[in-house]
């Protein structure tokens, strides 16, 4: 690589027109693959953006040697980071406008989950897609007791609606509602037919 410039070993200007800033002396300088990089070969390397503005605000986009991408409020903290791994953080509420979300993972189980503040591995709540098969699908609802996640709500693939506090107790039953305990073969069945608009409360 020729450079053209090379301004203390910070400043670099390829054949190609492409530019690197940072920490590049030849023993350290990246091959250049688009046509402004900014570099540090042991640290974090970051860019500015700041508006001058009455409420403008300093924000730095930065790549740090863990790996991280991330946008940061100057002064304030990390607004985005994504981590190696792909995994993105988000500071405040995100808003989508005119737009979708669409969750979908290799297991066929994507979830949402609700942890606490400050351990973010520790689900205090949980929403699941449970795929049955190609063209099946349920809705799980979960809460955390006693330091377990169960799950108390299921929406079926048919509309029924089943209630518990024990994953192991639901069931594919025709009623609407059921209402499981955990334990015990004693349970609520609520049904309605539109057929003959009859409706039926089942105890056992």
């Amino acid at each position: 690589m020729a450079n053209l410039s090379n301004i203390n070993n910070y400043f670099i200007v390829d054949t190609a027109g492409q530019v690197a800033i940072g920490d590049v002396s030849s023993a350290t300088l990246p091959t250049l693959q688009t046509q402004l990089t900014v570099y540090d070969h042991t640290g974090t390397a970051g860019v500015i953006i700041q508006s001058g503005g009455a409420s403008g605000k300093k924000y730095e986009l930065f790549s740090n040697a863990s790996g991280t991408f991330g946008i940061s409020d100057i002064g304030v903290g990390d607004r985005l980071t994504i981590s190696s791994g792909g995994d993105a953080t988000f500071a405040g509420d995100v808003t989508l406008s005119n737009g979708n979300i669409r969750i979908y993972n290799s297991s066929n189980a994507p979830y949402i989950d609700f942890t606490e503040s400050g351990t973010v591995s520790d689900s205090k709540a949980r929403i699941t897609m449970d795929q049955i098969d190609t063209n099946n699908g349920t809705l799980l609802f979960a809460t955390e007791n006693a330091g377990t996640l169960f799950n108390q709500v299921k929406i079926t693939q048919t509309g029924n609606l089943l209630l518990s506090n024990d994953a192991a107790s639901f069931n594919t039953s025709n009623a609407k509602l059921n209402v499981l305990p955990a334990s015990s073969g004693i349970y609520q069945q609520w049904n309605y037919s539109p057929s003959n608009d009859n409706f039926s409360l089942k105890l056992k």
